[in-house]
């Protein structure tokens, strides 16, 4: 389907099935006419990696993970027992002579063991090895086999334990539904298992099978508890947040003025304050000068800025995003005239390495084909600089409509570059700056780093001040301040932005002014509305009366959020985040 011709003109999405990973299917397909392809789990995009090193590089993978009909799924508490379950079409990638050595060993201990098998034989020459050792390991007593189970509610009804052996598996369907149940799993640790599944109900060994059997802890609810998050709707709403923005991966979207609607000429200055907390935005002398709006629940997209800058720039999840192929609203105000200025701050994570130069006349700074270790000894530029080059470029400019974007660093760090901290704070920067890297800080540590953000926060205002002053006799402005993302401060054990979705991280400030005074009393009446960052740029397009198909984010002002969603991606082995997307996943949702 994907080299039929016809195809390369319409938005086309592809699911494989893990069994697919493993056959030459993938290498068949057109990935040019691929928009976007969903895989179950983190482990089958590594194995697709590993039979298409560059698959990355050729279309955009989205993680969808099975879900479970959990409300269609009796549970009850349930403790230790005799009765093991073992559920699965019977071949050779569900490893049923390991079920057979445990079940053993087992008995051995306590001849009351009973091990179900529901499933019927793929193979029969399965079918006659396994009912042949059964008899010559004298279980004949101790393993059923009831074939194909139609009722599967009552069948359930007296089991223990859900044993899995299996070398392979793409989510585990019977693990779900066991454990939906109340139902303690035992788990092979296949590859991916521990992204999946309680890292304490996995097994390496027979022995560690049989000990997580006869011991250890039983806990009904919180087996339900945990899969939970694999449910039916949750995957269902994710496939169709896709089918939605597949337009913008194509760049279908038309794009329309209303005349009557337009906000003309209206000047535009979005700045993003790395790391700022939503209890610092009061710090800021400028939201006290003038009648800023400032908005009570917004939460960034993601838990750091490679997370969060698509949901600010292409209104897409981290997870959608696919850097030069998801459309930026900049791109849009460019079509319409503006002129547009970009500057990231000096952060790699928003910069033309992701795609985000698009649209932008001027944009610094630019780090594709830069090496490694010039990046490592690369100097953060302060909040002066940015300024600076921002005020000499509106100059230029004149009259004309535009743009611009101004990403502070200052906040965040790498606080050996400001110059213009007084001796003292810069030799407490240093100090703070190699403790932090600790992600951990004592009290008086953590009180000097509160101390020093509010130093940088007061060296910001003058750049606000100053920005304030010189734009000042434009009639048609509007500035929006915001971050990315804040930080926690030892809130929750830590001190950085690590991908927990914790409100200290994604509850982000959100304030925006407006000469506009008929938009200005609009705004005021969604301060309490539950905002996400994914709605600023739909909802910007909006105001100035154009409408693009991108995206899929709300207008915030003709609409209202159920929910927000907000994600972070871990390293495997490390607590940092993980912006290749191949390690576990964090998100949370705020109703």
């Amino acid at each position: 389907m994907t080299n039929y011709s016809g195809i390369s003109s319409k938005p086309t999405i592809v699911r494989l099935h893990s069994y697919e990973v493993f056959t030459n299917f993938p290498s068949q397909i057109n990935w040019k006419n691929v928009d976007k392809l969903i895989l179950v789990a983190p482990h089958i995009e590594r194995i697709l990696r590993m039979r298409i090193p560059d698959i990355n590089d050729k279309v955009q993978i989205v993680i969808i993970h099975n879900g479970l009909d959990i409300e269609k799924i009796p549970f009850k508490e349930r403790g230790p027992g005799y009765n093991i379950a073992w559920v699965a079409h019977i071949s050779y990638k569900k490893n049923p002579p390991m079920m057979l050595q445990i079940i053993k060993k087992l008995v051995e201990i306590d001849p009351n063991y009973k091990l179900h098998v529901a499933g019927d034989f793929q193979d029969i020459r399965y079918e006659v090895y396994l009912k042949y050792m059964v008899k010559e390991m004298g279980l004949e007593n101790n393993v059923i086999f009831y074939g194909w189970v139609d009722d599967m509610d009552e069948w359930w009804e007296d089991k223990n334990y859900l044993l899995s052996t299996s070398v392979h598996e793409s989510f585990g369907y019977s693990i779900a539904e066991a454990m939906a149940r109340g139902i303690k799993p035992v788990i092979h640790n296949f590859f991916g298992a521990y992204e999946l599944w309680p890292k304490e109900n996995i097994f390496n060994t027979i022995d560690e099978a049989v000990e997580m059997i006869i011991s250890g802890e039983y806990e009904s609810e919180k087996y339900r508890e945990f899969v939970e998050k694999y449910s039916l709707d949750k995957q269902i709403r994710q496939i169709k947040e896709i089918i939605g923005s597949i337009k913008q991966s194509k760049h279908y979207y038309s794009v329309y003025r209303k005349h009557n609607n337009l906000l003309s000429g209206m000047n535009i200055l979005l700045i993003t304050l790395d790391t700022l907390r939503f209890d610092e935005l009061e710090l800021l002398s400028v939201v006290k000068k003038f009648p800023f709006v400032i908005f009570k629940n917004v939460f960034t997209s993601g838990t750091s800025t490679p997370f969060a800058f698509p949901g600010i720039f292409n209104s897409v999840y981290f997870s959608f995003y696919t850097p030069r192929r998801s459309p930026s609203f900049v791109e849009i105000l460019k079509s319409y005239g503006y002129k547009t200025f970009g500057h990231n701050g000096g952060n790699i994570y928003c910069s033309d390495v992701w795609g985000y130069e698009k649209g932008f006349d001027i944009f610094d700074q630019r780090f594709r084909g830069i090496s490694i270790s010039d990046l490592q000894n690369y100097s953060i530029p302060s909040c002066y600089d940015i300024t600076q080059k921002f005020l000499r470029w509106i100059e230029k400019i004149g009259d004309e409509s535009f743009f611009a974007w101004l990403h502070y660093m200052d906040i965040h760090g790498k606080w050996d570059h400001l110059t213009y901290l007084d001796d003292h704070e810069r030799e407490l920067a240093v100090i703070l700056q190699n403790e932090k890297k600790k992600l951990v800080l004592n009290d008086t540590d953590l009180k000097q780093l509160k101390k020093l953000r509010k130093s940088i926060i007061k060296h910001i205002n003058k750049n606000l001040d100053d920005i304030s002053s010189y734009l000042s006799d434009r009639e048609n402005l509007m500035v929006v301040i915001t971050s990315d993302h804040g930080e926690e401060l030892m809130e929750h054990g830590n001190v950085d932005h690590l991908p927990k979705p914790y409100d200290e991280i994604i509850h982000v400030p959100f304030a925006i002014y407006t000469t506009d005074g008929n938009l200005q009393k609009e705004l005021r009446e969604h301060v309490n509305d539950l905002i996400s960052l994914v709605d600023f740029s739909i909802t910007l397009v909006g105001v100035l009366g154009i409408k693009a198909n991108f995206g899929i984010g709300i207008n915030f002002l003709r609409g209202k959020r159920n929910y927000v969603y907000s994600e972070g991606f871990w390293q495997q082995n490390d607590f940092r985040h993980d912006p290749t997307r191949q390690g576990a996943r964090d998100f949370s949702v705020r109703t």
